[in-house]
Order: structure tokens, then sequence, then C-alpha cells
């Protein structure tokens, strides 16, 4: 998704969460910590933007938020 489409509690917790982490890229373990989700749940609920194979896979921060965020049914766009 395009930066300026994301607003600002994303970007906050996009700061927050690769802080906390320190990565960008989280595993599956570090994306079910994050998202409350299981280890073994993680990537079939959030599925988009995995790379790799088992638990060793990697997500992209953002993408990961993104689907984060639409799950939760938080709009991720900003106020009109």
């Amino acid at each position: 998704m395009a930066r300026k489409l994301r607003n600002d509690v994303w970007f906050a917790s996009y700061n927050v969460m690769a802080e906390k982490y320190g990565t960008l890229a989280p595993d599956v373990e570090t994306a079910a910590k994050i998202t409350g989700v299981s280890t073994r749940n993680v990537c079939d609920q959030f599925p988009d933007g995995w790379s790799g194979n088992g638990r060793g896979k990697t997500i992209n921060l953002g993408l990961l938020l993104d689907q984060y965020f639409v799950s939760l049914g938080n709009p991720i766009f900003p106020e009109k």
C-alpha cells in the first residue's frame, strides 16, 4: 500500500514494533507476538507477503501491519 494511504496510528505502531523487536522483517514467532496469534495460525491468518519456509519464514513488517489493521476492522486510510 502506498505510504500516503496509511494513517498516523499505523506509523506509530510500525515505529514501536520495529524498535521493540529490532527488525523490519519479523519471523513467524515474532509476527505471532506482534499480532497475538499462535505461531501455528499466524501465516494462515495473515497470508500475504511471507518468504522462506517453515518457522524461518519472514514477512515485511509493513505488510503484516496492513493485514493486522484490516483484520481488526481499523481503517488504515486517513479520514477525508
